[in-house]
């Protein structure tokens, strides 16, 4: 929430007060220069360089709410229907042919095998229909009969624009077919004529005489196999599938930079957005919640409302593309969100399980290729509340040589005093400590940047910006003025002639020693004048 406030700290020492754009015509008053820089920031200046991952948010007001939307899951429709090969066999044999007198000159006999293909289901699935994607039929087909014919392969449950499938091969006497169908696509297997999950398969195979005999061991072997079978739509009982929510932990990336105080959010909330483009409706049971504190340094376990466990996902209706259901913890249901948020979640865990909802008497479910099951966590935090101690940093180069170096014609000897003014006009509802660092790129053995020198030697010195006026509904009516200055002499200066960076921590409290709920608008402003004076022994100049 109060992100914002220390974004404005350091975006005005990284990218607004260059010590080379400063003006010098300043007008002092005794002894010291009146600003000339004179920067007007609102929050949503600040938004438009920092919000790089649109984070924030307003409503029509101008309101802010910070937003952060992570997907945890997805499973897609090849994850949880997938239709297995069918494999098929048949044989001709003489003695069918012989009774029916074949072989005769000239004369034309055919022979039909109603053969069966049935899918292999394992999760009680009773399908009505299944509309063809992909399907590629293979043909192996071996004979000795000494005579050509043809070989016809038909679906007549299988049907695209009204018609049947059919196939005609032809096959010459004594061939070998090994032939490999691949037209199956767009049409649409009709499975409620038969048994359950399956179609029928007629094969014909029609002699035409050659003359020559027909002997006892005249066979022909016919192989088929229906396969890399994909679906367009399904339609039926789905059954009975387990979709397991692997244990996951999710990364709330938005509390990375947060390591001491609190935030009190006054509404926070946490949504599990499920989205169901299956025609089929779920139950989903949650468990292992448990939350990670960056307060605390460790997780913590809590329970799901009882009301929502389990919880119920609706189905998509045909041909809408999706449903979308909303599992919301909130203050209403789930109190405890406001301490979670204070202590900054910056991990999530927990795990789930859930199941196919078997249909209701005359109800269709369906299923497509492009169904798909998916959990998104979305943290909605209204930027109203309270902050105390809230405290972020930043780091930035500054080699301080250098600095001196472009600011005039002398050496830091020569240089007897820096004084730096600062007017802020503060129209944010938010109080703020900062505190800056001059470090080394080095580092101590923990770990920490190396300090020579900081800007402020006491905390009250570091209150230089002080929140504006508020009114009754915690918005800000009047924004309140604040000055400081900042003198370093020569011995202090040399302490910093190694300083390669920056180190700018801020610790905020909101109005009323962080005790008061205030609310945030994109309209809020930070007015800044800042003027800067190099007292030089040689010849005193005023510089910018």
């Amino acid at each position: 929430m109060f992100v914002t406030l220390l974004t404005i700290t350091t975006s005005c020492f990284k990218d607004y007060f260059e010590t080379d754009k400063i003006s010098t015509h300043i007008q002092w008053e005794p002894n010291f220069a009146i600003a000339a820089v004179n920067t007007s920031l609102t929050i949503r200046d600040v938004l438009r360089d920092y919000d790089t991952t649109h984070l924030f948010v307003e409503d029509q007001t101008g309101f802010l709410y910070l937003m952060y939307n992570k997907r945890i899951f997805s499973l897609p429709a090849k994850d949880i229907v997938t239709i297995p090969d069918i494999n098929l066999s048949s044989q001709f044999t003489s003695s069918e042919y012989a009774a029916l007198g074949f072989p005769v000159p000239n004369a034309t006999v055919p022979v039909t095998h109603n053969m069966t293909a049935v899918l292999a289901l394992v999760h009680s699935e009773i399908f009505d229909s299944l509309r063809v994607k992909h399907c590629e039929l293979g043909v192996h087909f071996n004979t000795s009969f000494q005579h050509n014919g043809v070989l016809t392969i038909t679906l007549p449950n299988a049907k695209a624009n009204g018609q049947a499938y059919s196939h005609n091969i032809p096959v010459a006497a004594g061939q070998n077919v090994n032939e490999v169908l691949f037209n199956l696509a767009g049409y649409t297997i009709d499975m409620t004529q038969t048994g359950t999950n399956q179609f029928p398969v007629l094969v014909t195979y029609t002699l035409t005489s050659s003359g020559n005999p027909v002997v006892p061991a005249d066979v022909a072997d016919l192989s088929l196999s229906f396969t890399n079978i994909q679906y367009d739509y399904i339609f039926g009982d789905m059954g009975n599938y387990i979709i397991n929510l692997n244990p996951d932990t999710v990364h709330i990336d938005i509390f990375d930079k947060a390591f001491d105080g609190y935030v009190y959010f006054m509404d926070p909330k946490f949504r599990l957005i499920m989205t169901n483009s299956f025609g089929v409706p779920m139950a989903i049971g949650l468990s292992d919640f448990l939350i990670y504190s960056t307060a605390t340094n460790a997780y913590s376990p809590y329970s799901f409302p009882a009301q929502y466990n389990p919880f119920l996902i609706s189905a998509s209706q045909y041909p809408s593309p999706y449903a979308v259901s909303t599992l919301q913890l909130d203050t209403t249901n789930f109190p405890l969100i406001r301490d979670i948020v204070q202590n900054s979640p910056k991990y999530v865990f927990f795990s789930a399980v859930g199941a196919t909802v078997p249909p209701l008497p005359g109800q269709k479910q369906f299923i497509s290729d492009s169904s798909r099951f998916s959990v998104d966590l979305e943290v909605e935090l209204p930027m109203w509340g309270r902050a105390s101690l809230f405290a972020m940093q930043d780091t930035v180069d500054f080699d301080f040589m250098e600095t001196i170096k472009d600011s005039g014609d002398f050496t830091l000897d020569n240089i007897e005093y820096i004084i730096f003014k600062l007017n802020v006009t503060n129209g944010l509802p938010t109080d703020a400590a900062v505190q800056v660092y001059f470090t080394d790129t080095l580092t101590d053995v923990f770990g920490h940047y190396i300090v020579y020198d900081s800007l402020f030697y006491s905390p009250t010195a570091a209150q230089i910006v002080h929140s504006g006026v508020l009114g009754s509904n915690g918005r800000v009516i009047s924004p309140t003025l604040h000055a400081t200055e900042i003198k370093f002499d020569n011995p202090r200066l040399q302490k910093l002639r190694p300083s390669k960076k920056i180190l700018i921590k801020g610790t905020l409290k909101t109005t009323g020693n962080g005790n008061q709920n205030v609310r945030f608008y994109s309209d809020y402003d930070l007015k800044v004048k800042m003027g800067l004076r190099v007292q030089a022994s040689v010849n005193s100049q005023q510089f910018d």
